[in-house]
C-alpha cells in the first residue's frame, strides 16, 4: 500500500465565446486563476508525477500555465475527458494512461464531471469554480483500485 494523490481542478475562466464550446480560450483571469494553483502545488508537491488534460483550448491552456509554475513529469491529452459524465467512465478513460509508479496526479477537466468526481470520491459536496480544485488522498496498491473507490479518499485541500 502506498499514499497517492489525485488533484481534480476545474479549468480556469473561460471566454464566453469561441467558435466552438470546446474552443473557447482562457480568459486573463483563468490564466491568473492557473498559475496561482501552480504556485499552490509546486508549494504542496515540488512537482507533479502525471497531468491528465482534457483536449479543449482551455484546458490545455490551464495546464500550460501550471506548467509555468510546476513542474509536470507526464502529461497527456485525453479527449474523453470533455465528455466523460461518470466515474466508471472516468475510471476506463484514464486508468490507461497511468503508471503505477505516479504519485501525484493531476486531472484539469470541466465540470459538472469534475464537482461530480471530487464529491464522489471524498463523500464531501463540491462544486468547484472556475480555477478551483481539491486535492485527494487515499492508500492504495494501485490506481485502479482507488480510483474505483468512492466515498474513501481524504481532503487534503481545501481543509
Amino acid at each position: 500500500m502506498k499514499k497517492i494523490n489525485l488533484i481534480l481542478m476545474r479549468h480556469g475562466k473561460a471566454e464566453k465565446d469561441g467558435a466552438s464550446d470546446h474552443e473557447r480560450q482562457l480568459a486573463p483571469r483563468g490564466r491568473e486563476q492557473a498559475r496561482k494553483a501552480g504556485h499552490e502545488f509546486h508549494e504542496i508537491f515540488g512537482h507533479i508525477d502525471r497531468a491528465i488534460v482534457s483536449d479543449s483550448t482551455r484546458t490545455r491552456q490551464t495546464a500550460a500555465e501550471l506548467l509555468g509554475s510546476v513542474p509536470i513529469r507526464n502529461l497527456n491529452l485525453e479527449s474523453k475527458l470533455y465528455t466523460v459524465n461518470s466515474q466508471i467512465e472516468f475510471v476506463d478513460a484514464i486508468t490507461p494512461l497511468i503508471s503505477n509508479s505516479d504519485k501525484t496526479l493531476l486531472i484539469v477537466g470541466h465540470n459538472p464531471t469534475i464537482s461530480l468526481l471530487a464529491s464522489k470520491y471524498t463523500a464531501q459536496d463540491f462544486e468547484l469554480g472556475t480555477g478551483e480544485f481539491i486535492i485527494a488522498t487515499i492508500e492504495s496498491a494501485d490506481w485502479h483500485t482507488a480510483l474505483e473507490s468512492s466515498g474513501c479518499w481524504t481532503v487534503k485541500y481545501p481543509s
